[in-house]
């Protein structure tokens, strides 16, 4: 197991779009559970659904830690990590 601690610094936190596209991202990750790991709650990055109905908790400011158990966790705490840190301040708001 590998974990990081991530503070989500984009302005409009993990919203729908986001929050689909992470899912499509880890769909590839076989063998490994990903996990974020919140205050409120424990999310299961690869459930779509699980990760759009705790948006609400992944605002900016928040720190999460990313939590990846098992075959490649190392690849895939970057995956995630990476996303969160640099590609999540990418997407467009309107």
């Amino acid at each position: 197991m590998v974990s990081k601690k991530v503070t989500i610094e984009c302005l409009k936190g993990l919203h729908m779009l986001p929050a689909i596209r992470l899912s499509e991202r880890v769909d590839i990750c076989y063998g490994c559970s990903i996990t974020l790991r919140c205050p409120e709650a424990d999310i299961n990055v690869k459930d779509t659904l699980d990760v759009m109905a705790h948006c609400k908790y992944l605002k900016c400011g928040t720190e999460v830690e990313v939590i990846c158990e098992g075959r490649k966790e190392q690849e895939y705490l970057d995956l995630v990590v990476n996303f969160l840190e640099k590609e999540l301040l990418e997407f467009p708001f309107k």
